[in-house]
């Protein structure tokens, strides 16, 4: 079971970095989380978490898989462990907030990223994205996507008002968010 795991996760690498490989319109709605039924099932606590941020803001969790299927080249680093699309709190734009993670030395760390479709005629970021000063974010754009992500991460808490609320300033600041 862990090499078929492994096998698909490869797999899921190389067809997004594939040339060519089609990014999702930003609109598009992605399914919530296959329910966990392994049986270390709930022990980190972050399903139980994310519920309760995505009841209390009114957010919509989506699967972190179909997030990296839909938007292969995404410039926020680390893999999703949550993933809410809605209307952010703090701001009002309609976007996605995604709590990436790194694994290892930080297991349980999340660096908060808030997403939102690109205006028409944002210049590419290099990869990496460009570290806007003022706020400390980082910004990335590419392939209709603008993201916005703090530089580090925190352990064990999803801080969803604090991100929302210095993505979108940090975007409305940059003429990059309505």
């Amino acid at each position: 079971r862990l090499m078929k795991t492994a096998v698909a996760i490869a797999d899921a690498i190389a067809e997004g970095l594939r040339p060519g490989a089609v990014t999702a319109p930003f609109s598009v709605e992605l399914p919530p989380p296959p329910p966990d039924t392994s049986r270390l099932a709930g022990l980190d606590g972050w399903d139980a978490t994310f519920d309760a941020a995505a009841a209390k803001f009114g957010l919509v969790r989506e699967d972190p898989a179909a997030y990296h299927a839909a938007f292969p080249r995404l410039p926020v680093p680390g893999a999703a462990r949550g993933v809410f699309r809605g209307t952010l709190p703090a701001g009002g734009a309609h976007g996605r907030l995604a709590f990436h993670e790194h694994g290892g030395v930080r297991e349980g760390s999340l660096r908060g990223a808030a997403l939102f479709e690109a205006p028409a005629g944002a210049e590419p970021t290099p990869p990496g994205g460009v570290l806007h000063e003022r706020t400390g974010m980082v910004v990335g754009v590419g392939e209709g996507v603008v993201a916005c992500w703090t530089r580090s991460t925190e352990h064990q808490t999803v801080s969803v008002t604090p991100t929302a609320e210095k993505a979108q300033a940090t975007l409305r600041e940059l003429g990059l968010l309505a």
